[in-house]
Protein backbone atom coordinates (compact mmCIF):
# COMPACT_ATOMS: atom_id res chain seq x y z
CA UNK A 1 0.00 0.00 0.00
CA UNK A 2 1.24 3.46 -0.90
CA UNK A 3 2.48 5.33 2.18
CA UNK A 4 4.01 8.80 2.24
CA UNK A 5 5.55 8.05 5.62
CA UNK A 6 7.19 4.86 4.40
CA UNK A 7 8.36 6.41 1.15
CA UNK A 8 9.75 9.46 2.94
CA UNK A 9 11.45 7.27 5.54
CA UNK A 10 13.02 5.01 2.92
CA UNK A 11 14.15 8.04 0.92
CA UNK A 12 15.83 9.63 3.94
CA UNK A 13 17.34 6.31 4.98
CA UNK A 14 18.67 5.72 1.47
CA UNK A 15 20.07 9.25 1.28
CA UNK A 16 21.83 8.99 4.65
CA UNK A 17 23.12 5.49 3.88
CA UNK A 18 24.46 6.68 0.54
CA UNK A 19 26.05 9.67 2.28
CA UNK A 20 27.82 7.36 4.73
CA UNK A 21 29.05 5.18 1.87
CA UNK A 22 30.31 8.19 -0.08
CA UNK A 23 32.07 9.51 3.03
CA UNK A 24 33.83 6.19 3.62
CA UNK A 25 34.76 5.72 -0.03
CA UNK A 26 35.82 9.36 -0.32
CA UNK A 27 37.93 9.02 2.82
CA UNK A 28 39.69 6.00 1.35
CA UNK A 29 40.31 7.85 -1.91
CA UNK A 30 41.62 10.93 -0.10
CA UNK A 31 43.96 8.82 2.05
CA UNK A 32 45.37 7.01 -0.99
CA UNK A 33 45.81 10.28 -2.89
CA UNK A 34 47.52 11.83 0.12
CA UNK A 35 49.90 8.86 0.31
CA UNK A 36 50.73 9.20 -3.38
CA UNK A 37 51.31 12.92 -2.99
CA UNK A 38 53.56 12.38 0.01
CA UNK A 39 55.46 9.74 -1.98
CA UNK A 40 55.82 12.15 -4.90
CA UNK A 41 57.08 14.94 -2.61
CA UNK A 42 59.52 12.49 -1.00
CA UNK A 43 60.82 11.42 -4.42
CA UNK A 44 61.14 14.99 -5.70
CA UNK A 45 62.91 16.20 -2.58
CA UNK A 46 65.25 13.19 -2.46
CA UNK A 47 66.09 13.47 -6.16
CA UNK A 48 66.77 17.19 -5.83
CA UNK A 49 69.00 16.61 -2.81
CA UNK A 50 70.97 13.85 -4.57
CA UNK A 51 71.41 15.99 -7.68
CA UNK A 52 72.62 18.92 -5.56
CA UNK A 53 75.05 16.66 -3.71
CA UNK A 54 76.44 15.29 -6.95
CA UNK A 55 76.66 18.75 -8.52
CA UNK A 56 78.63 20.12 -5.59
CA UNK A 57 81.21 17.42 -6.03
CA UNK A 58 81.35 17.34 -9.77
CA UNK A 59 82.30 20.90 -10.50
CA UNK A 60 85.82 19.81 -11.43
CA UNK A 61 85.85 15.99 -11.29
CA UNK A 62 83.61 13.34 -12.84
CA UNK A 63 81.08 11.51 -10.69
CA UNK A 64 82.36 8.17 -9.49
CA UNK A 65 80.45 5.15 -8.21
CA UNK A 66 81.47 5.69 -4.60
CA UNK A 67 79.99 9.17 -4.59
CA UNK A 68 76.66 7.91 -5.94
CA UNK A 69 76.66 4.98 -3.52
CA UNK A 70 77.24 7.35 -0.62
CA UNK A 71 74.21 9.38 -1.74
CA UNK A 72 72.07 6.27 -2.01
CA UNK A 73 73.13 5.18 1.47
CA UNK A 74 72.34 8.61 2.86
CA UNK A 75 68.77 8.67 1.53
CA UNK A 76 67.77 5.03 2.06
CA UNK A 77 66.05 3.99 5.30
CA UNK A 78 63.95 1.19 6.72
CA UNK A 79 60.90 2.52 4.84
CA UNK A 80 62.46 3.98 1.70
CA UNK A 81 64.82 2.14 -0.62
CA UNK A 82 66.67 4.16 -3.29
CA UNK A 83 68.87 2.60 -5.99
CA UNK A 84 70.30 3.57 -9.34
CA UNK A 85 69.22 1.77 -12.47
CA UNK A 86 71.85 1.93 -15.23
CA UNK A 87 70.93 0.65 -18.69
CA UNK A 88 74.47 -0.47 -19.63
CA UNK A 89 75.54 -1.66 -16.17
CA UNK A 90 74.19 -3.54 -13.20
CA UNK A 91 71.94 -1.60 -10.79
CA UNK A 92 73.70 0.16 -7.94
CA UNK A 93 72.11 -0.68 -4.58
CA UNK A 94 72.75 0.96 -1.20
CA UNK A 95 74.84 -1.06 1.22
CA UNK A 96 73.34 0.01 4.55
CA UNK A 97 71.85 -2.43 7.02
CA UNK A 98 68.39 -0.93 6.52
CA UNK A 99 68.69 -1.66 2.78
CA UNK A 100 68.95 -5.38 3.53
CA UNK A 101 65.25 -5.28 4.52
CA UNK A 102 64.37 -4.74 0.86
CA UNK A 103 67.19 -6.75 -0.72
CA UNK A 104 66.46 -9.88 1.29
CA UNK A 105 62.89 -10.10 -0.03
CA UNK A 106 63.15 -12.27 -3.10
CA UNK A 107 61.18 -10.89 -5.99
CA UNK A 108 60.41 -7.52 -4.37
CA UNK A 109 62.74 -5.48 -6.58
CA UNK A 110 61.62 -7.43 -9.62
CA UNK A 111 58.02 -6.47 -8.86
CA UNK A 112 59.08 -2.86 -8.48
CA UNK A 113 60.90 -2.88 -11.85
CA UNK A 114 64.54 -3.11 -10.88
CA UNK A 115 65.92 -2.13 -14.31
CA UNK A 116 63.14 0.13 -15.52
CA UNK A 117 64.39 3.17 -17.35
CA UNK A 118 62.99 6.62 -17.86
CA UNK A 119 60.69 8.57 -15.64
CA UNK A 120 57.72 6.63 -14.21
CA UNK A 121 54.81 7.98 -12.21
CA UNK A 122 54.12 6.56 -8.76
CA UNK A 123 52.21 3.31 -8.66
CA UNK A 124 51.25 0.91 -5.90
CA UNK A 125 51.54 -2.84 -5.75
CA UNK A 126 51.13 -5.53 -3.13
CA UNK A 127 53.96 -7.89 -2.25
CA UNK A 128 53.37 -10.72 0.18
CA UNK A 129 51.40 -9.00 2.97
CA UNK A 130 52.51 -5.41 2.46
CA UNK A 131 51.77 -2.56 0.07
CA UNK A 132 54.52 -0.61 -1.67
CA UNK A 133 54.79 2.54 -3.80
CA UNK A 134 57.41 2.85 -6.52
CA UNK A 135 58.44 5.39 -9.15
CA UNK A 136 61.58 6.62 -10.93
CA UNK A 137 63.37 9.90 -11.73
CA UNK A 138 66.24 10.14 -14.27
CA UNK A 139 69.49 11.82 -13.26
CA UNK A 140 71.09 14.39 -15.57
CA UNK A 141 74.20 13.53 -17.57
CA UNK A 142 73.04 9.98 -18.41
CA UNK A 143 74.05 8.82 -14.96
CA UNK A 144 71.02 6.53 -14.80
CA UNK A 145 67.57 6.46 -13.27
CA UNK A 146 66.90 6.82 -9.58
CA UNK A 147 64.43 4.15 -8.49
CA UNK A 148 62.37 4.58 -5.34
CA UNK A 149 60.58 1.91 -3.35
CA UNK A 150 58.56 2.93 -0.30
CA UNK A 151 56.98 0.61 2.21
CA UNK A 152 53.82 2.55 3.05
CA UNK A 153 53.14 0.42 6.09
CA UNK A 154 49.75 -0.86 4.96
CA UNK A 155 49.11 -4.55 5.36
CA UNK A 156 46.43 -5.79 2.90
CA UNK A 157 45.02 -8.15 5.54
CA UNK A 158 44.81 -5.30 8.03
CA UNK A 159 43.33 -3.15 5.31
CA UNK A 160 40.60 -5.72 4.73
CA UNK A 161 39.98 -5.79 8.46
CA UNK A 162 39.74 -2.02 8.45
CA UNK A 163 37.32 -2.16 5.53
CA UNK A 164 35.20 -4.69 7.40
CA UNK A 165 35.30 -2.43 10.44
CA UNK A 166 34.25 0.52 8.30
CA UNK A 167 31.45 -1.58 6.78
CA UNK A 168 30.28 -2.58 10.26
CA UNK A 169 30.40 1.05 11.33
CA UNK A 170 28.43 2.01 8.22
CA UNK A 171 25.83 -0.66 8.96
CA UNK A 172 25.54 0.38 12.61
CA UNK A 173 25.20 4.05 11.71
CA UNK A 174 22.57 3.16 9.10
CA UNK A 175 20.51 1.24 11.66
CA UNK A 176 20.82 4.07 14.16
CA UNK A 177 19.81 6.53 11.45
CA UNK A 178 16.80 4.37 10.58
CA UNK A 179 15.63 4.39 14.20
CA UNK A 180 16.17 8.15 14.47
CA UNK A 181 14.36 8.76 11.16
CA UNK A 182 11.39 6.71 12.34
CA UNK A 183 11.16 8.70 15.56
CA UNK A 184 11.54 12.00 13.73
CA UNK A 185 8.93 11.04 11.14
CA UNK A 186 6.53 9.91 13.85
CA UNK A 187 6.99 13.25 15.61
CA UNK A 188 6.87 15.32 12.43
CA UNK A 189 3.83 13.51 11.02
CA UNK A 190 1.92 13.47 14.30
CA UNK A 191 -0.42 16.24 13.08
CA UNK A 192 -1.26 14.09 10.05
CA UNK A 193 -1.97 11.12 12.33
CA UNK A 194 -4.28 13.29 14.44
CA UNK A 195 -6.07 14.46 11.31
CA UNK A 196 -6.33 10.86 10.12
CA UNK A 197 -7.81 9.81 13.47
CA UNK A 198 -10.29 12.67 13.37
CA UNK A 199 -11.42 11.68 9.87
CA UNK A 200 -11.73 8.01 10.88
CA UNK A 201 -13.99 9.02 13.76
CA UNK A 202 -16.22 11.13 11.52
CA UNK A 203 -19.71 9.72 11.99
CA UNK A 204 -23.17 10.93 12.92
CA UNK A 205 -23.55 10.63 16.68
CA UNK A 206 -26.72 10.48 18.81
CA UNK A 207 -25.91 14.05 19.85
CA UNK A 208 -26.21 15.12 16.21
CA UNK A 209 -22.53 16.00 15.95
CA UNK A 210 -20.42 14.64 13.14
CA UNK A 211 -17.12 15.07 15.00
CA UNK A 212 -16.43 15.21 18.72
CA UNK A 213 -14.69 18.55 18.32
CA UNK A 214 -13.31 20.87 15.70
CA UNK A 215 -9.63 20.67 14.87
CA UNK A 216 -7.56 23.55 16.24
CA UNK A 217 -6.14 24.54 12.89
CA UNK A 218 -3.99 27.34 14.30
CA UNK A 219 -1.97 24.74 16.23
CA UNK A 220 -1.25 22.79 13.04
CA UNK A 221 1.84 23.23 10.83
CA UNK A 222 1.37 25.81 8.10
CA UNK A 223 1.16 23.04 5.46
CA UNK A 224 -1.77 21.39 7.26
CA UNK A 225 -3.73 24.47 8.28
CA UNK A 226 -5.74 24.64 5.01
CA UNK A 227 -6.52 20.90 5.31
CA UNK A 228 -7.60 21.28 8.95
CA UNK A 229 -9.84 24.22 8.03
CA UNK A 230 -11.31 22.24 5.13
CA UNK A 231 -11.96 19.32 7.51
CA UNK A 232 -13.77 21.60 9.96
CA UNK A 233 -15.89 23.06 7.17
CA UNK A 234 -16.66 19.59 5.85
CA UNK A 235 -17.72 18.30 9.27
CA UNK A 236 -20.02 21.30 9.72
CA UNK A 237 -21.59 20.79 6.30
CA UNK A 238 -22.06 17.08 6.96
CA UNK A 239 -23.54 17.79 10.35
CA UNK A 240 -25.98 20.26 8.82
CA UNK A 241 -26.85 17.87 5.98
CA UNK A 242 -27.31 14.83 8.19
CA UNK A 243 -29.31 16.80 10.74
CA UNK A 244 -31.67 17.99 8.00
CA UNK A 245 -31.91 14.45 6.69
CA UNK A 246 -32.78 13.13 10.14
CA UNK A 247 -35.41 15.80 10.68
CA UNK A 248 -36.86 15.23 7.22
CA UNK A 249 -37.15 11.45 7.63
CA UNK A 250 -38.59 11.76 11.11
CA UNK A 251 -41.09 14.32 9.88
CA UNK A 252 -42.10 12.22 6.87
CA UNK A 253 -42.33 9.08 8.99
CA UNK A 254 -44.51 10.82 11.53
CA UNK A 255 -46.74 12.30 8.85
CA UNK A 256 -47.12 9.00 6.96
CA UNK A 257 -47.45 6.47 9.77
CA UNK A 258 -50.79 7.69 11.07
CA UNK A 259 -52.65 7.99 7.73
CA UNK A 260 -51.28 4.68 6.50
CA UNK A 261 -52.43 2.95 9.66
CA UNK A 262 -55.82 4.61 9.25
CA UNK A 263 -56.08 3.49 5.61
CA UNK A 264 -55.14 -0.07 6.52
CA UNK A 265 -57.60 -0.31 9.41
CA UNK A 266 -60.37 1.35 7.37
CA UNK A 267 -59.86 -1.09 4.48
CA UNK A 268 -59.99 -4.03 6.90
CA UNK A 269 -63.11 -2.63 8.56
CA UNK A 270 -64.88 -2.01 5.23
CA UNK A 271 -64.08 -5.52 4.10
CA UNK A 272 -65.77 -6.92 7.19
CA UNK A 273 -68.80 -4.60 7.21
CA UNK A 274 -69.74 -4.45 3.57
CA UNK A 275 -71.98 -7.30 2.53
CA UNK A 276 -72.86 -8.33 -0.97
CA UNK A 277 -69.99 -6.54 -2.68
CA UNK A 278 -68.45 -8.09 -5.73
CA UNK A 279 -65.33 -10.20 -5.57
CA UNK A 280 -63.53 -7.55 -7.61
CA UNK A 281 -64.36 -4.85 -5.02
CA UNK A 282 -63.28 -7.15 -2.21
CA UNK A 283 -59.96 -7.67 -3.99
CA UNK A 284 -59.56 -3.89 -4.26
CA UNK A 285 -60.08 -3.50 -0.51
CA UNK A 286 -57.60 -6.32 0.15
CA UNK A 287 -55.04 -4.69 -2.17
CA UNK A 288 -55.50 -1.34 -0.40
CA UNK A 289 -54.99 -3.00 2.97
CA UNK A 290 -51.86 -4.84 1.79
CA UNK A 291 -50.34 -1.78 0.13
CA UNK A 292 -51.01 0.33 3.23
CA UNK A 293 -49.39 -2.38 5.36
CA UNK A 294 -46.32 -2.57 3.06
CA UNK A 295 -45.99 1.23 2.96
CA UNK A 296 -46.28 1.46 6.74
CA UNK A 297 -43.67 -1.26 7.11
CA UNK A 298 -41.38 0.55 4.66
CA UNK A 299 -41.70 3.77 6.67
CA UNK A 300 -40.86 1.91 9.89
CA UNK A 301 -37.79 0.30 8.26
CA UNK A 302 -36.64 3.65 6.90
CA UNK A 303 -37.03 5.20 10.35
CA UNK A 304 -35.13 2.35 11.99
CA UNK A 305 -32.37 2.60 9.40
CA UNK A 306 -32.01 6.32 10.03
CA UNK A 307 -31.89 5.77 13.78
CA UNK A 308 -29.26 3.05 13.40
CA UNK A 309 -27.01 5.33 11.32
CA UNK A 310 -27.22 8.09 13.91
CA UNK A 311 -26.75 5.76 16.89
CA UNK A 312 -30.27 6.39 18.22
CA UNK A 313 -31.57 2.87 17.66
CA UNK A 314 -32.99 1.50 20.92
CA UNK A 315 -32.45 -2.17 21.73
CA UNK A 316 -33.99 -4.19 24.55
CA UNK A 317 -31.68 -7.16 25.09
CA UNK A 318 -32.96 -10.22 26.91
CA UNK A 319 -32.22 -13.94 27.10
CA UNK A 320 -33.56 -15.47 23.88
CA UNK A 321 -33.76 -19.11 22.79
CA UNK A 322 -33.38 -19.00 18.97
CA UNK A 323 -34.72 -22.53 18.48
CA UNK A 324 -38.00 -21.65 20.19
CA UNK A 325 -38.24 -18.36 18.28
CA UNK A 326 -37.81 -20.12 14.92
CA UNK A 327 -40.47 -22.69 15.82
CA UNK A 328 -42.86 -19.85 16.68
CA UNK A 329 -42.14 -18.07 13.39
CA UNK A 330 -42.87 -21.23 11.36
CA UNK A 331 -46.05 -21.88 13.32
CA UNK A 332 -47.26 -18.27 12.86
CA UNK A 333 -46.44 -18.11 9.14
CA UNK A 334 -49.77 -19.61 8.03
CA UNK A 335 -51.37 -16.22 7.58
CA UNK A 336 -48.34 -14.77 5.73
CA UNK A 337 -47.77 -14.74 1.95
CA UNK A 338 -45.15 -17.48 2.19
CA UNK A 339 -47.46 -19.85 4.08
CA UNK A 340 -46.57 -23.47 3.48
CA UNK A 341 -43.15 -22.71 1.97
CA UNK A 342 -41.29 -22.17 5.25
CA UNK A 343 -39.52 -25.29 6.54
CA UNK A 344 -37.51 -25.56 9.76
CA UNK A 345 -34.59 -28.00 9.46
CA UNK A 346 -32.21 -27.63 12.45
CA UNK A 347 -28.76 -29.23 12.33
CA UNK A 348 -27.40 -31.03 15.38
CA UNK A 349 -28.68 -32.44 18.65
CA UNK A 350 -32.21 -31.11 19.15
CA UNK A 351 -31.99 -30.97 22.94
CA UNK A 352 -28.76 -29.01 22.81
CA UNK A 353 -30.19 -26.65 20.21
CA UNK A 354 -33.27 -26.02 22.35
CA UNK A 355 -31.09 -25.08 25.34
CA UNK A 356 -28.88 -22.68 23.36
CA UNK A 357 -29.52 -19.06 24.35
CA UNK A 358 -28.33 -15.61 23.30
CA UNK A 359 -28.51 -12.15 24.84
CA UNK A 360 -30.18 -9.95 22.24
CA UNK A 361 -33.35 -8.07 21.32
CA UNK A 362 -35.93 -10.75 20.50
CA UNK A 363 -38.24 -8.55 18.46
CA UNK A 364 -35.36 -7.08 16.46
CA UNK A 365 -34.11 -10.59 15.68
CA UNK A 366 -37.63 -11.54 14.62
CA UNK A 367 -37.70 -8.43 12.41
CA UNK A 368 -34.39 -9.41 10.81
CA UNK A 369 -35.51 -12.96 10.08
CA UNK A 370 -38.84 -11.78 8.69
CA UNK A 371 -36.98 -9.51 6.28
CA UNK A 372 -34.69 -12.34 5.16
CA UNK A 373 -37.63 -14.74 4.73
CA UNK A 374 -39.61 -12.14 2.81
CA UNK A 375 -36.65 -11.58 0.48
CA UNK A 376 -36.37 -15.31 -0.13
CA UNK A 377 -40.09 -15.57 -0.85
CA UNK A 378 -39.94 -12.58 -3.16
CA UNK A 379 -36.92 -13.61 -5.24
CA UNK A 380 -37.41 -17.40 -5.49
CA UNK A 381 -40.02 -19.53 -7.32
CA UNK A 382 -43.35 -19.78 -5.48
CA UNK A 383 -43.31 -23.57 -5.63
CA UNK A 384 -39.89 -23.84 -3.94
CA UNK A 385 -39.38 -24.07 -0.17
CA UNK A 386 -37.65 -21.56 2.11
CA UNK A 387 -35.47 -23.44 4.58
CA UNK A 388 -34.65 -22.25 8.08
CA UNK A 389 -31.59 -23.92 9.57
CA UNK A 390 -30.29 -23.51 13.12
CA UNK A 391 -27.03 -24.86 14.54
CA UNK A 392 -24.48 -24.09 17.23
CA UNK A 393 -20.82 -23.87 16.18
CA UNK A 394 -17.99 -22.81 18.50
CA UNK A 395 -20.40 -21.22 20.98
CA UNK A 396 -22.03 -19.22 18.17
CA UNK A 397 -25.70 -19.50 17.24
CA UNK A 398 -25.95 -19.83 13.45
CA UNK A 399 -29.27 -19.12 11.73
CA UNK A 400 -29.46 -19.71 7.98
CA UNK A 401 -32.23 -18.73 5.58
CA UNK A 402 -31.93 -20.57 2.22
CA UNK A 403 -33.93 -20.33 -1.00
CA UNK A 404 -33.70 -21.64 -4.56
CA UNK A 405 -33.78 -18.35 -6.44
CA UNK A 406 -31.27 -16.88 -8.91
CA UNK A 407 -28.66 -16.23 -6.21
CA UNK A 408 -26.55 -13.13 -5.64
CA UNK A 409 -23.47 -12.36 -7.81
CA UNK A 410 -20.26 -12.88 -5.86
CA UNK A 411 -18.98 -9.33 -6.44
CA UNK A 412 -22.24 -7.84 -5.09
CA UNK A 413 -22.45 -9.74 -1.80
CA UNK A 414 -21.16 -6.81 0.24
CA UNK A 415 -23.02 -4.15 -1.73
CA UNK A 416 -26.48 -5.66 -1.08
CA UNK A 417 -26.20 -4.60 2.56
CA UNK A 418 -25.89 -0.96 1.52
CA UNK A 419 -29.07 1.17 1.64
CA UNK A 420 -31.12 1.31 -1.59
CA UNK A 421 -28.90 -1.19 -3.44
CA UNK A 422 -30.50 -4.04 -5.42
CA UNK A 423 -28.68 -6.91 -7.08
CA UNK A 424 -28.21 -6.52 -10.82
CA UNK A 425 -29.85 -9.91 -11.49
CA UNK A 426 -33.00 -9.00 -9.54
CA UNK A 427 -36.15 -9.33 -11.61
CA UNK A 428 -37.66 -6.03 -12.73
CA UNK A 429 -41.07 -7.47 -11.95
CA UNK A 430 -40.16 -7.81 -8.27
CA UNK A 431 -40.72 -4.72 -6.18
CA UNK A 432 -38.16 -3.74 -3.59
CA UNK A 433 -36.75 -0.66 -1.89
CA UNK A 434 -33.23 -1.85 -1.06
CA UNK A 435 -33.78 -1.00 2.61
CA UNK A 436 -34.55 -4.41 4.14
CA UNK A 437 -31.10 -5.99 3.97
CA UNK A 438 -29.41 -2.72 4.95
CA UNK A 439 -31.57 -2.56 8.08
CA UNK A 440 -30.92 -6.24 8.84
CA UNK A 441 -27.16 -5.64 8.64
CA UNK A 442 -27.44 -2.64 10.99
CA UNK A 443 -29.60 -4.51 13.50
CA UNK A 444 -27.44 -7.64 13.49
CA UNK A 445 -24.31 -5.55 13.99
CA UNK A 446 -25.96 -3.59 16.82
CA UNK A 447 -26.78 -6.89 18.57
CA UNK A 448 -23.17 -8.05 18.29
CA UNK A 449 -23.67 -10.47 15.41
CA UNK A 450 -22.62 -10.87 11.79
CA UNK A 451 -24.48 -11.50 8.55
CA UNK A 452 -23.05 -12.88 5.33
CA UNK A 453 -23.96 -14.65 2.11
CA UNK A 454 -22.62 -18.20 2.08
CA UNK A 455 -21.08 -19.97 -0.89
CA UNK A 456 -23.08 -22.89 -2.27
CA UNK A 457 -22.92 -25.13 -5.30
CA UNK A 458 -26.66 -25.34 -5.98
CA UNK A 459 -28.73 -22.39 -7.25
CA UNK A 460 -30.17 -20.03 -4.69
CA UNK A 461 -29.03 -17.90 -1.77
CA UNK A 462 -28.17 -18.75 1.82
CA UNK A 463 -28.08 -15.89 4.31
CA UNK A 464 -26.31 -16.69 7.58
CA UNK A 465 -26.81 -14.73 10.80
Amino acid sequence: MYSIRRRLGLSLFGLITLTYALVFVGTEIVIRRDRFQRHERLVMATTESIINTLNQRTDEAPVDTDLILQALNDFSSTRVFVWLSRPSQDPLFPTTISARTFLDKNGLLLSAGVDADGMQKPRSFAFEKDEFYTCSMPLPGNLGVLRFLEDVGVNPANRRSNLLLLFGTWLLLSLISLAVIQRLLAYSLRPLSQLEQAMDEMALRPSGNVAEQQLLWKDQPSELQPIAQAFNDLSLRLQDSWTKQQLYIRSVSHELTTPLALIRSSARLLKRRLKGISEQDRDLLLAAENEAFNSERLVRMLTDLTRSESGNLVLSPSLVYPFVLLEEMVANSQSLPWAGRLQFKPTGNIEQLKSASCLLDKERLRQCLNNLIENSAKYSPHDQPIILDFSVESSNAMIRVSDFGPGIPFDERDAIFQPFYRATNASTDTTGSGIGLALVAKLVDAMGGEIEVLDQTSPGTTMQV
